[in-house]
């Protein structure tokens, strides 16, 4: 079953990030060409003042390693993105698009909510096996491209 929302946040690389200047170990950096947030992880003691310090939720820390991670856009070109079989990830450059997105996506939520909830006190289960069954198929296909992709890149 599809989600009703689902989105993620990474960091927004901001002009002045909260994060580098609350970091007391001076373990995190940011890019002046990319503004990309780079983690030192020998010098990341897990204290999580960064973390408390985003107002974005932008950055965490490692449940094992307890060291800082955030987003550095795989060096300009996300895979995240790139590889997603739902193709559901897009990044985006400013707060306007971001709300925009987010918009768009709740005034959905009413409609497809009341879809689902009639499909299944109906029992009509024939509409979500489609759905999964389409999916799947979108999804094979997506995985199957990239090994292709890969293999290719391989062999060179």
């Amino acid at each position: 079953m599809k989600p009703l929302l689902n989105f993620s946040l990474t960091c927004r690389s901001c002009e002045d990030a909260k994060c580098v200047v609350a970091c007391p170990e001076k373990a995190l950096k940011q890019s002046e060409n990319t503004g990309i947030l780079m983690v030192d992880e020998k010098k990341c003691e897990g204290c999580d003042w960064c973390v408390q310090a985003c107002p974005y939720g932008g950055i965490t820390l490692h449940p094992d390693t307890r060291v800082a991670v955030t987003c550095d856009l795989c060096g300009g070109d996300p895979q995240c993105v790139k590889f997603c079989p739902e193709e559901a990830l897009v990044i985006v450059n400013n707060d306007e698009e971001a709300e925009k997105l987010s918009s768009q996506a709740i005034e959905k939520l009413p409609a497809e909510t009341e879809r689902l909830t009639g499909l299944v006190k109906g029992k009509n289960w024939k509409p979500l096996i489609e759905d999964a069954e389409e999916r799947s198929l979108h999804i094979t296909d997506k995985l199957e491209a990239l090994n292709k992709k890969s293999q290719a890149k391989n062999k060179k």
